[in-house]
């Protein structure tokens, strides 16, 4: 191929549509805020940022990053989104700027190093702070109108500790706030010598590690809550003028704020303090406060202004004065990361990439987002039924709602890894593999075990298919070995043990006679098996280690992918090599699947990409970028409708599947295949009128109708 047919095939090239993604960045601190329209929340997921309707769940994405998320801020107007970044050791960490109305980038610097801990907008969206990560300890101020640095500093001393949060006040531009391990420090920017002057808050001997931080209304007091489990209450001392800003004051701290035992009859007779520490806060009227604690705590409490010093039985801590009362509580039984507060609704995110709505009155809880927190290893479409699919991860199996990406169902297998998931082709059960050697069958409803395949592999099950007819599963072990069995609700039998690979098998399919399987291993063999004899049909030798193996529709051809970063075609009759692809520039190709019209296929890799080729021309016409992990599966649905990808962060991408399907491939397909079987079952043993010569010529036949399509011009 020429240069210029190489430039005509890249400009061709389009992105995936994305219809929907599943998943919170539960990892990133304060990573989910609330729009001042009161109507949307934005959070990051891997390399995206996603803008949700929390009334009708429609998700808008901004941009896309070259890394993961790190800090992500929103301005007091909503127009523009500050997102930060986290990259490898040596590479500048970027800070972008985007508007949010246009949804476009909006200005983009790159000064720090490594990571972006922590990012702020002045009140009048001049300025943008940035606070860099433990490589780089510094604070940037960038002015949106110039579009320049304007001046930065060291964000700790050397006797100091990290620095994790960033904060402004509501009422004067020039100022902002930083807090971290045993330092907080109020800042003010002289535009005019470009400089930055600090003092550090009057805290006497008390040495807190301060988590997170927010202002009052009229920036008279901040509130920080620290990892001791309380929280700090300052006087902020800021010029009563916003204009008068050339000289200020230290923040004093007036009290740190401890928690009366919930308990009356509590005989400890101690304050207490939430655990692992106070990680959100929120201010309401009333002096009221919304907190969330490192153990999943949510409160809401209201402080105590009494003068007496000591309340009646209760021991003061110094300096835990005045108390801090609890008015309602509850728990989401996981760190929580993020707290807003929008229509009377506590918007909660936590580690375990879950987001949760608390009813402000009644404060009931309940989920609204959830995923995967690990590694997904598998996908699962029901036959010719696109509206859910199942996904296969650590300790679980998940049901989902495709159109409304909401979790229907979850399957929990404590301590266990399911490594693929597949649905029978009636749909009554879903059928899993594990870690731990067993093959399980579940109710597709309610979740409830219909049968369990004890010791069904050694060393733990890592492929497996079902026939159409569901009455036979084909496993493949980490030990090498290919299984047989007969399986129903009464009994599961094991028809016979195929061992020759010497490695474990990565993937298994059964052609859709329901006689013949293929199995690829990382020994760098594929096999085609026959089921109704248990012997081996064909083999096949490449250096590479097969990660993934399919059959074409009409089963006339077997498409492979492993660490070599290639796509191969090879004949199934005599498992010679047809042509290859390079699937991947600079990574192993990890899954593929084909159309049910055979005429695309789609790849996903190491290199965060998810790939929609052209069988035949075996060109590239879409990639799927924002993965943010490795992209560990990806399978389109029968009716050609959705693709859907995971990953090794927990996230799914559901896509829109750009090609139209057609029947014609699937018509021929099903008839070469019926006069393939119908000469292969003349050729078997007994049979006195096989011919050998006849099976051998009908084969090249059908493999012929696709190999010239195929093979390089």
């Amino acid at each position: 191929m020429d240069k210029t047919a190489e430039e005509e095939n890249i400009k061709e090239v389009e992105d995936l549509a994305l219809i929907s993604v599943i998943g919170f960045e539960g990892g990133t601190r304060h990573g989910l805020i609330s729009h001042p329209d009161k109507k949307h929340i934005i959070y990051p997921m891997g390399t995206k940022v996603i803008v949700q309707n929390w009334e009708t769940k429609k998700q808008v994405f901004q941009g896309s990053h070259s890394n993961n998320v790190s800090a992500i801020t929103i301005s007091c107007s909503g127009k523009y989104i500050a997102t930060g970044e986290t990259t490898q050791m040596g590479f500048k960490a970027p800070v972008t700027i985007w508007d949010l109305e246009e949804k476009k980038t909006f200005q983009k610097y790159e000064i720090h190093k490594m990571k972006v801990v922590a990012v702020a907008f002045s009140s009048d969206e001049r300025l943008v702070f940035s606070l860099g990560g433990r490589d780089d300890s510094n604070v940037i101020v960038w002015d949106l109108k110039n579009m320049e640095a304007i001046c930065g500093s060291p964000a700790v001393g050397p006797s100091s500790g990290e620095v994790t949060t960033i904060c402004t006040p509501s009422l004067h531009s020039r100022f902002f706030l930083t807090g971290g391990n045993g330092n907080l420090r109020i800042w003010n920017i002289i535009p005019e010598t470009r400089t930055l002057k600090f003092r550090e808050a009057s805290v006497g001997m008390t040495k807190r590690h301060v988590l997170c931080i927010v202002v009052d209304e009229e920036n008279k007091h901040m509130y920080c809550g620290t990892s001791t489990g309380d929280v700090m209450k300052l006087c902020l001392n800021l010029p009563t003028h916003p204009k008068n800003d050339d000289s200020f004051n230290s923040p004093a701290l007036l009290n740190c704020m401890a928690l009366v035992p919930f308990s009356k009859g509590d005989n400890s007779k101690t304050v207490d303090c939430y655990h692992n520490g106070v990680r959100a806060l929120a201010l309401l009227s009333d002096e009221m406060m919304i907190i969330g604690a490192g153990d999943g705590q949510v409160d809401m409490v209201r402080e105590q202004k009494k003068k007496t010093v000591k309340p009646d039985g209760i021991a003061i801590k110094n300096p835990t004065k005045p108390l801090l009362k609890r008015v309602r509580c509850t728990s989401v039984k996981a760190e929580i990361t993020s707290l807003v507060v929008i229509n009377e609704q506590i918007i909660v995110g936590t580690m375990s990439s879950e987001i949760y709505s608390i009813d402000l009155k009644s404060f009931q809880v309940t989920l609204a987002v959830t995923c995967h927190t690990s590694r997904i290893y598998g996908i699962a479409f029901p036959y010719n039924y696109s509206k859910v699919f199942a996904t296969s991860g650590e300790n679980e199996i998940r049901v989902w709602n495709t159109e409304k990406s909401q979790e229907l169902l979850r399957i929990r297998v404590p301590n266990f890894i399911c490594t693929v998931v597949l649905f029978s082709r009636d749909g009554k059960s879903i059928v899993s593999a594990w870690n731990n050697g067993t093959i399980q069958a579940f109710t597709p409803q309610t979740g409830k075990i219909m049968y369990v395949i004890q010791s069904a592999h050694t060393k733990g099950v890592s492929a497996m298919d079902m026939t159409s007819d569901g009455k036979k599963i084909v496993s493949g072990g980490c030990e090498g070995q290919v299984r047989v069995w007969k399986v129903s609700l009464q009994e599961q039998i094991l028809c016979g043990a195929l061992q020759e690979h010497r490695g474990p098998v990565s993937s298994i399919q059964i052609k859709k006679n329901d006689k013949e399987a293929v199995s690829g291993c990382t020994d760098g063999t594929c096999i085609v098996w026959d089921l109704e004899r248990l012997v081996r049909s064909q083999i096949i030798f490449a250096n590479t280690l097969f990660l993934c193996v399919r059959y074409y529709p009409n089963g006339c051809q077997i498409l492979t992918t492993g660490t070599d970063h290639k796509i191969s075609y090879w004949e199934t009759f005599d498992g010679s090599l047809i042509r290859e692809l390079e699937g991947s520039l600079s990574a192993p190709v990890n899954s593929i699947d084909i159309t049910k019209d055979g005429k695309y296929l789609v790849t996903a890799s190491n290199d965060l990409l998810v790939k929609v080729w052209k069988y035949n021309e075996g060109t590239v016409t879409h990639v799927g970028v924002g993965h943010a992990g490795v992209v560990t599966a990806a399978r389109v649905s029968d009716d050609g409708k959705y693709l859907v990808s995971v990953s090794s962060d927990g996230a799914i991408f559901i896509w829109n599947f750009p090609h139209e399907l057609s029947e014609d491939m699937e018509e021929i397909a099903t008839e070469d295949q019926e006069e393939a079987d119908k000469t292969q079952d003349s050729d078997l043993p007994g049979n006195k009128n096989g011919e050998s010569g006849k099976r051998e010529e009908n084969s090249k036949k059908t493999s012929k109708k696709v190999s010239s399509k195929t093979t390089k011009k």
